[in-house]
């Protein structure tokens, strides 16, 4: 089967990478962050014995470790706050449930007990959500800040919508449930979180974070965490969109989005980091097919300039569309693999600015590294 290229403008390579299968693994989620000069790279999966497990590179090769044990996790996301906490977050058993790195003796699961394990609350008086997707981020101060779709299950939607919480790691304490946006127009009942970055500035943190839903992908932030938060919601102009994504380890000024109908399309829509306006769109990937159901994209920003997302073809293929300049033209198109038909490609970049793709194969996840 052919695909073709929705811009001239972007062109076919095939950058070399190394790879790594962490057997029987599902539910993969990657993160990539330099503090000073250390690379942190993590991976958080569902285990072949339906653990949650989390994995980090150390001298190129991916080290595991259980952290939840028979707690197997769906819709896993994880991230690494600037001070080098590791946030994973994810839904299990019609709740949604996180797990942070602490030092060796202060949390209540691990190998070590280095992990901070437990529940997400949800809306008052709810105990249980249907599947959605949840995302987190570690501010200075060590307190975990959540963005969650909350869908209850066979009863009148009242209650779905975005949701807030903020976790106090000394106390254990958590704040108030705060409702985003929830029921009414612009597909915002249908919205689910795909990304969050907790600003670096003064506490109360400021918090940026991406969803999609609806055919619509949305830009929002606030300030004021966590008592008094104050949302800025604004739509990403990509057009009909079926998934958005934006990276969760700086401010958000590059999104991808996979478009909801026929040609499939992934485009990437920035904005002015000065300004916040709107600086148009560029498709990097299109095909003569429809996007597949489970469609996505996955973009990260490099420091020295431009950046990358990754995807997967209606083929399976895994690519990774990739620009270097500052003003993110001149994109190319990597083959990063195509072995087997894989699907859920995300990416990151090392401390070298070389990409860093994780995607799912059939009955194991597959860690590409650029040479």
């Amino acid at each position: 089967m052919k695909f073709t290229l929705a811009l001239l403008s972007v062109f076919t390579l095939s950058a070399a990478f190394d790879y790594q299968v962490l057997s029987g693994a599902s539910e993969g989620a990657l993160v990539s962050r330099t503090i000073g000069a250390t690379e942190h790279t993590y991976v958080a999966y569902r285990s072949a014995s339906n653990s949650l497990s989390v994995a980090r590179l150390s001298n190129g090769t991916l080290v595991s470790e259980t952290v939840w044990l028979n707690m197997p996790p769906s819709n896993t996301s994880i991230n690494v706050s600037t001070t080098g906490t590791v946030l994973v977050s994810f839904w299990s058993g019609e709740k949604y449930r996180f797990a942070m790195s602490v030092y060796p003796g202060g949390g209540n699961c691990g190998p070590s007990s280095n992990w901070q394990c437990g529940d997400v609350p949800l809306p008052t008086g709810m105990t249980a959500t249907g599947p959605g997707t949840i995302h987190g981020d570690v501010d200075s101060t060590s307190r975990a800040h959540f963005v969650y779709a909350f869908r209850n299950t066979g009863q009148i939607a009242l209650f779905h919508g975005l949701y807030y919480r903020a976790r106090h790691f000394l106390t254990g304490s958590w704040s108030a449930s705060n409702r985003i946006y929830g029921p009414g127009g612009a597909g915002l009942s249908e919205q689910l979180p795909s990304a969050v970055f907790v600003g670096t500035g003064a506490s109360p943190a400021s918090l940026h974070f991406t969803s999609y839903g609806g055919g619509i992908v949305y830009a929002c932030r606030s300030s004021g965490l966590p008592s008094t938060p104050a949302w800025n919601v604004s739509s990403v102009p990509s057009g009909g969109s079926a998934f958005g994504h934006a990276d969760p380890t700086r401010h958000p000024n590059a999104f991808c989005s996979v478009t909801s109908s026929a040609p499939a399309q992934v485009r990437v829509t920035r904005r002015s980091p000065a300004t916040g306006a709107w600086l148009g769109s560029t498709t990097v990937y299109g095909a003569t097919q429809p996007s597949p159901a489970t469609a996505q994209c996955s973009i990260s920003e490099r420091a020295s300039g431009g950046g990358s997302a990754a995807l997967t073809s209606v083929q399976g293929i895994v690519y990774v569309a990739n620009t270097s300049a500052a003003n993110w033209s001149g994109w190319t198109l990597d083959t990063v693999d195509s072995s087997s038909t894989f699907s859920k490609a995300s990416a990151a970049h090392n401390s070298a600015g070389k990409i860093l793709a994780l995607y799912q194969g059939p009955g194991y996840l597959k860690f590409a590294r650029e040479q």
